[in-house]
């Protein structure tokens, strides 16, 4: 989908994400992914969870475990705490050894906070951080 242009594509060079990364980062951005993911009504949502692995880790490849990738989520809707919330577990994404590996998954956490974003809102996270997208 992100070779065949349009609109959805061009969030992966949106300004004001890409201004807030460069200020994050500096100016040599690189692009390692992009996927295009829907709910629909009714989705059983799924478990707190981490993206990545811990450095080194081989269970997603090099990508993975890399210690410095984030996501960033463009949401076209509201999210609610009745409809798909952004959940996440503060801290959880600190270690970087596989001996407190923190990739496990959680139905719920009482640390975790949740995020009610509206439509249109980009949240960036480290990959390794337990979250509910």
């Amino acid at each position: 989908i992100a070779f065949l242009g349009g609109e959805i594509t061009n969030l992966i060079a949106n300004p004001p994400t890409t201004s807030f990364l460069e200020r994050l980062f500096g100016d040599g951005l690189v692009l390692m992914s992009y996927v295009y993911a829907r709910s629909e009504p009714g989705h059983p949502g799924m478990a707190l969870h981490t993206d990545g692995q811990p450095w080194g880790s081989e269970i997603f490849g090099y990508e993975g475990s890399c210690p410095k990738l984030l996501r960033v989520i463009y949401y076209f809707d509201d999210l609610t705490k009745e409809r798909a919330p952004f959940r996440l577990l503060p801290r959880s994404h600190l270690s970087f050894h596989a001996e407190a590996n923190p990739y496990k998954r959680y139905k719920s956490h009482p640390e975790e906070l949740t995020i009610c974003a509206e439509a249109g809102t980009a949240i960036v996270f480290p990959v390794t951080v337990n979250v509910l997208p």
